[in-house]
């Protein structure tokens, strides 16, 4: 009889008891908890929309598997979301929060809301379907709040944890019933002020005191909201917390940039919807290259993340992260690949055609572009065009005051006419629209830039011959148009003559206006928000100039009472004469709108294409800047020196092809 140990005599019985015993050690082990972008990819399946029933996958928007890394990553406890509706920002930053917390982490979480009458039509329409499309849906209660819809509260489910809906309404002992480690609130800015009868804080801050019975390092409140205005919580928590923004690197120059809706370009010129449908296109913030739809997406799926104080660098992010424990995270439409820059572009066009034009911006500015919306009193005083036709005083038209110390000319050049304004400067910045008008070229009978060059020399020639009591100080010409035959005519011209490009943060710039810090190879002179840039084959510099803020200096100059230091007054004539100017200098409005990382800024955006004689005033009045035209003027000042201009090669050859041919 054997007295072995049967279970290890055995080669087949000890192989098998030691299969067993590492089932019993596994099964023992916590299972490994997976991150969210791992989670969300094995378990979800899309409920709604274009990809319903079928997985749920971060590549199809890269913006939000970036917020599914950092929500993953252990640097924050809490995260301050916002982005434009319709782009799964809710999905990802209030759904996946829920879920992931109840299924995954088998553990309690709170949802705040604004109203508990929301409570139902949050759990049956946001979360309730997406449970039923996962495994998750057996653990659904049977019986119970929650098993059947109808007024409630809370649900338990089979695996034992529960889901607490809080509200911002009801009294504070609402708010002081339920603890737990996580709280996902949506609609944060319907909730982040304190109750008219409660003696407590704001409701959301009694809804994360449900939390103290945690460490800070244990805590996980996720907020949701789409942007309202710049106080608002969310924009708070955002700008407070880490600032994050995605930059994206241009498939063009290669620098990673942050495309805002200024970099949404070609809508505004069209015609019809159908043209801003065909035109809109993204452009790079920094080399203004067009972005195609396979270049758009493949920069977003190439995205970074810079919060406040890092930067870019060889294509990886440095800098210290800033001290706080909120993740603020943002994305725009730029980022939202399920819709295309055409799409965009007809969204922006139809939204300038409403009457209201408010709500309109409001809901492009804070749905698609998700930006906070500046209400409209703190927008900047409007020019009008009756008070401007009447701003008249003598001399006439052709004459110039006595005491004229700088007579200055800006042109802004079209393909038939060049639209100029001729400003005489006195003491104290004070001027006066000796002159203005539109002068044709004759691009119907020669080419285009032979008629443009032309008309310039038939301009100046004309101007000359009017104005034989002194000489033009500066003529400053717009080149963004035919910008190689407008400069190319400047190299030939004295140095008087300059090319010019304006540059803003508003949609009509190609690109914003950035103040060089020195002088170098390229920036020639710095100026008041201007600056000369030498341009490579030219003669003369480019003068770059930020049209924002000398179109709200020529604004106060024209809403300065007339004989007062600084105004501005039109020639003497019956004031119905000057209706047309008084039209081209109402044709932009300035805005006050908040700019990432830039606070409040004053802009201006087109509402009529014809400004052509208010962007030649601009022109005119930095012109004039330039020449010694002061608001104060204490000492005397003399015209600076312009940049060092090379003497023109004309080698002889004729001005017009005309004469060149009888050559």
């Amino acid at each position: 009889m054997s007295t072995g140990n049967y279970l290890t005599d055995s080669p087949r019985m000890r192989e098998s008891f030691l299969d067993e015993f590492r089932w019993f050690v596994k099964a023992a082990q916590a299972p490994r908890k997976r991150t969210f972008r791992e989670w969300a990819e094995d378990e979800i399946v899309v409920p709604t929309g274009p990809f319903r029933g079928r997985r749920f996958r971060a590549d199809r928007l890269p913006a939000g598997g970036l917020l599914l890394d950092l929500f993953s990553s252990g640097l924050w406890n809490r995260f301050a979301v916002t982005g434009p509706t319709q782009t799964g920002k809710s999905f990802h930053a209030y759904v996946m929060p829920v879920l992931y917390h109840l299924f995954e982490m088998r553990e309690p979480v709170i949802c705040g809301i604004p109203h508990m009458k929301m409570a139902e039509e949050k759990w049956a329409k946001d979360l309730l379907p997406v449970i039923k499309k996962s495994r998750y849906r057996e653990l659904l209660p049977t019986s119970g709040a929650g098993s059947r819809g109808g007024k409630f509260e809370e649900v338990l489910f089979k695996n034992g944890v529960s889901l607490k809906f809080m509200s911002g309404g009801g009294g504070d002992e609402n708010r002081s019933a339920s603890t737990a480690r996580v709280l996902v609130v949506t609609e944060v800015d319907k909730l982040d002020k304190v109750g008219g009868t409660s003696r407590e804080a704001d409701k959301l801050s009694q809804m994360e005191a449900r939390l103290s019975a945690f460490t800070a390092d244990e805590l996980r409140v996720y907020l949701e909201c789409t942007c309202s205005i710049p106080t608002g919580k969310i924009w708070v928590e955002y700008t407070k917390g880490s600032h994050g923004r995605l930059h994206l690197p241009c498939p063009h120059c290669g620098e990673y940039v942050s495309p805002e809706r200024e970099d949404l370009k070609g809508w505004r010129e069209a015609e019809t919807e159908v043209e801003a449908y065909e035109q809109a296109c993204f452009v790079c913030p920094r080399c203004a290259a067009i972005w195609s739809e396979e270049d758009r997406g493949k920069a977003n799926r190439e995205a970074l993340v810079v919060h406040r104080g890092q930067s870019i660098e060889g294509g990886k992010v440095i800098g210290e992260l800033p001290k706080t424990r909120t993740l603020g995270y943002r994305w725009n439409a730029a980022h939202n690949l399920f819709l295309r820059a055409s799409d965009l572009g007809l969204g922006e066009w139809k939204a300038a055609q409403e009457r209201d034009e408010e709500n309109a911006e409001k809901r492009q500015t804070q749905f698609v572009w998700a930006m906070p919306f500046a209400p409209k009193q703190g927008d900047a005083a409007q020019l009008e065009c009756n008070e401007i036709c009447n701003r008249t005083a003598n001399p006439g038209r052709g004459g110039l005051p006595d005491n004229t110390r700088f007579l200055t000319l800006g042109i802004d050049v079209h393909k038939y006419l060049l639209w100029y304004v001729l400003i005489a400067w006195q003491e104290h910045a004070t001027g006066h629209i000796a002159d203005y008008g539109a002068w044709d070229v004759p691009s119907k009978d020669l080419a285009v830039e032979i008629a443009i060059r032309q008309a310039l020399s038939g301009l100046l020639e004309e101007l000359d011959s009017r104005y034989t009591d002194k000489r033009i100080d500066q003529v400053w010409i717009d080149s963004g148009w035919q910008s190689q035959c407008v400069r190319g005519w400047c190299d030939r011209e004295g140095s008087f003559v300059s090319p010019t490009i304006g540059r803003g943060e508003g949609q009509q710039y190609e690109l914003n206006y950035h103040k060089p810090k020195k002088t170098g190879a390229t920036v020639a002179q710095i100026c008041e928000e201007y600056h000369f840039s030498d341009l490579p084959d030219h003669q003369k510099p480019l003068v770059e100039i930020n049209a924002d803020y000398w179109k709200s200096w020529l604004a106060e100059r024209l809403a300065t009472p007339l004989g007062k230091p600084g105004s501005i007054s039109l020639y003497q004539t019956s004031p119905r004469e000057h209706l047309q100017i008084g039209k081209h200098f109402t044709a932009e409005k300035q805005k006050t709108v908040w700019i990432p990382d830039k606070g409040e800024k004053t802009l201006w955006h087109t509402e009529s294409r014809n400004n052509h004689l208010f962007d030649a005033a601009t022109l005119a009045c930095c012109a004039g800047h330039y020449a010694g035209a002061r608001l104060i003027d204490d000492a005397v000042i003399s015209t600076p020196a312009p940049p060092p201009t090379p003497e023109p090669d004309h080698d002889d050859i004729p001005f017009l092809i005309t004469d060149r041919l009888e050559r």
